[in-house]
């Protein structure tokens, strides 16, 4: 049975985040937060990678407040970010591994 779907592309010296979703029944069992820890635990140590980053649509308080718990920063937003979805700006977080 899935209860998660991850997808993570890593580029040079950072590695952006692009979904982390997990099923809304398996939700607020942590799942979430430990496929985020372990991914940046095995990436604490990877000199190649300096950081972690990822979009979260203006709107979407809730996503956002779970990076902030998990030491996100919200570095700036972003106007138009988007072109084919409402509202179009997003906020730019920041994970920094060393």
């Amino acid at each position: 049975m899935e209860l998660y779907y991850l997808n993570v592309i890593f580029v040079f010296a950072f590695g952006s985040i692009m979904t982390i979703n997990v099923l809304e029944k398996c939700k607020r069992h942590k799942i979430g937060s430990q496929l985020l820890k372990e991914l940046i635990r095995l990436h604490q140590n990877m000199k190649e990678i300096s950081y972690i980053d990822l979009h979260v649509q203006i709107c979407n308080d809730i996503t956002r407040k779970f990076y902030e718990k998990n030491s996100f920063e919200v570095v700036k937003t972003i106007d138009n970010y988007y072109t084919d979805t409402e509202p179009k700006v997003v906020y730019y977080l920041k994970f920094k591994l060393h």
